[in-house]
């Protein structure tokens, strides 16, 4: 159902194999499946709960980053936190090092951007999303750029004032 783009049938499919003790991996598809509905908050509370069962699950805790950078209340701090303990539960995480990457870019933490872009492009080569990262981190450089070339010029006019 998820795949047809029946979202609401999927998560009453979802929540029915909750109620009935699917335990994590209902949860995980019942936050998955809010997730793609923009319901990022309520996301979050079956993700916290397979975490408090499993602190090490990667995909919880990716899911997590992902309510957290895309949701109504974006939080670059709680999202990071959430893609590293992603990535510290399986290291070759895919998914988590490319979106944290993207959220460092996005709140301008180029240095970061840079280290998780390139070891992204090392670790998956003949990822699709590579080369639209490559282009991210270079526009986000070039930003910063001209942004600090035009602070140059605004000092060089008032004076260095």
């Amino acid at each position: 159902l998820e795949r047809s783009g029946d979202l609401s049938g999927a998560l009453e499919l979802a929540n029915q194999s909750v109620a009935a003790g699917g335990g994590s991996p209902a949860k995980l598809l019942q936050a998955k499946i809010l997730i793609l509905q923009g319901q990022h908050s309520a996301a979050q509370a079956p993700l916290l709960e397979i975490l408090a069962a499993e602190p090490s699950n990667a995909d919880a805790h990716y899911n997590l980053g992902l309510t957290w950078q895309q949701g109504t209340h974006p939080n670059y701090n709680n999202a990071r936190n959430a893609y590293l303990a992603a990535l510290k539960a399986q290291p070759r995480y895919a998914a988590a090092r490319y979106n944290l990457a993207v959220l460092c870019i996005e709140h301008g933490v180029l240095e970061e951007a840079s280290h998780h872009a390139a070891t992204f492009t090392k670790e998956f080569p003949q990822d699709s999303r590579r080369a639209n990262l490559d282009m991210l981190v270079a526009a986000a450089i070039a930003k910063s750029g001209a942004q600090d070339n035009a602070g140059a010029v605004d000092a060089s006019a008032t004076g260095g004032k």
